[in-house]
C-alpha cells in the first residue's frame, strides 16, 4: 500500500500469476471499493508486458499519486484488519516435550 494504491507485484508465468491475481484482487476489491483505492498489478520479469527486476522501483515511482498519507494510514489499517489464513497446528504429540524413557534412563 503507497500513494499510488494497493500494488501488487508478481514474478514468474503470466498464465500461472494470473489466477492468484485474480483471486487477491477478488479478496482485496470489496473493502477498497468503497474508498477508491486502485489495485496496480505489476509483473516482474524478463518476458513480455513485464518489469525487468532492477527497474521496478522506477516502475512503482512513476505511478500517479493518488491517495494522501493519512489515506494510506487507514487503508493498510483496514487491510491489517483482515482475518489472515495461517496453517492450523499440527496435532499429537510434540517432539520437543518428550518424557525421557524411565527404563533407559536405569542403565
Amino acid at each position: 500500500v503507497g500513494r499510488p494504491g494497493l500494488i501488487l507485484v508478481t514474478e514468474g508465468p503470466s498464465q500461472r500469476v494470473g489466477r492468484m491475481v485474480q483471486k487477491t484482487r477478488k479478496r482485496f476489491s470489496p473493502i477498497l471499493k468503497d474508498t477508491g483505492v486502485p489495485i496496480h498489478v505489476i509483473e516482474a520479469g524478463r518476458g513480455n508486458d513485464q518489469v525487468p527486476l532492477p527497474k521496478l522501483t522506477k516502475r512503482i515511482k512513476k505511478l500517479d499519486k493518488t491517495l494522501t498519507k493519512h489515506e494510506v494510514s487507514a487503508v493498510e489499517k483496514r487491510l491489517a484488519a483482515l482475518p489472515i489464513t495461517r496453517a492450523p497446528i499440527p496435532k499429537g504429540v510434540d517432539p520437543y516435550r518428550l518424557r525421557p524413557d524411565r527404563k533407559a534412563m536405569r542403565g
